[in-house]
């Protein structure tokens, strides 16, 4: 088309027919570079849903003029409104050509392997900031665990110190006791001695010392065994509480109440009977001299035995 009025720029510039063919060829020539560029994808999307505005409305026109009721002096300004419309949409399919509908399924395959892609590396991105949340998490608990255990083991340690500084003192009066009994051997050996050179004491009094010593020698290895076995038993029990308020803490699966540190008094002067009974029930499992622990069984306490720390502790 623009070849065909190449032809005219024979004409002289200076007269009015020539200027204004010269303006028609630069528009011809703009509108034409202006169909050869490729419209975005958003503009034809407008244009598709213009399309549908236009059919839409055509059959809404369509069932006015096919009603009985419309007469032919309202159907003209419907009739002309169809034209228009028809104009519309021929102009907008016009634009539609196999290559445009080609390219347009190319963009909006691109755009839908994009989309797809972005929501890949989205969830990549949630994935790893799941496990980076994790790993913080885990390593909090395991902070909170660590630091929980240390302060629950100190404060059982304070509680406890008053029973174990008085297993600590019963254990230095063995170690006095033990010395003793140490001298007294020697006595035993002196007074021995004595008898070989021939003075000789009294049989009876050199028997009854020796009964003595022999019955002293006894008491305190009983006594050495059980204050061994109570501190143990301590021991054990505060590593058992720790544990176990531990595991309150971070969840248990019955519901419990959370354990409450009591003093060495309140512990042994308490009236409440289900202590008692748990009192007696644990020491007997740990400091039973020949490990022989009473059942567990809800029922009442018979009282000590001689094979019991208690007996010793009553005797004493």
């Amino acid at each position: 088309m623009v070849s065909n009025f190449s032809s005219f720029s024979s004409y002289p510039l200076h007269t009015d027919a020539g200027f204004i063919l010269q303006q028609w060829e630069a528009t011809l020539r703009t509108r034409q570079l202006h169909s050869n560029r490729k419209p975005k994808l958003n503009e034809l999307m407008t244009l598709m849903k213009s399309a549908e505005d236009h059919v839409s409305k055509l059959k809404t026109l369509h069932k006015q003029l096919s009603s009985s009721e419309t007469t032919a002096t309202a159907a003209i300004p419907l009739w002309s409104e169809v034209m228009e419309r028809r104009q519309s949409l021929e102009t907008t399919l016009d634009v539609f050509t196999p290559q445009t509908c080609r390219y347009m399924k190319r963009r909006l395959n691109r755009y839908e392997r994009k989309k797809l892609k972005r929501k890949r590396e989205e969830d990549e991105r949630e994935r790893e900031n799941d496990v980076k949340s994790n790993k913080v998490k885990e390593w909090f608990d395991k902070k909170c665990k660590e630091q929980l255990r240390a302060r629950l083991e100190k404060a059982v340690e304070e509680s406890a110190s008053d029973s174990l500084t008085a297993v600590k003192s019963k254990k230095d009066d063995i170690i006095y006791y033990s010395n003793l009994l140490s001298s007294l051997k020697d006595l035993r050996e002196h007074r021995r001695s004595k008898r070989d050179k021939g003075d000789l004491p009294p049989v009876e009094e050199d028997e009854a010392f020796t009964e003595n010593c022999v019955k002293l020698e006894s008491i305190l290895s009983k006594y050495t065994e059980i204050y061994k076995k109570e501190e143990h038993a301590l021991r054990v029990m505060m590593s058992e509480r720790v544990d176990s308020a531990i595991t309150d803490q971070f969840g248990r699966k019955t519901t419990r109440d959370k354990v409450r540190i009591m003093s060495t008094d309140e512990f042994y002067n308490t009236k409440d009977p289900d202590i008692i009974e748990e009192r007696r029930l644990e020491w007997n499992k740990y400091l039973s001299i020949r490990g022989t622990p009473l059942p567990l069984l809800p029922v009442e306490a018979p009282p000590p035995s001689n094979e019991t720390w208690s007996y010793y502790l009553k005797e004493k």
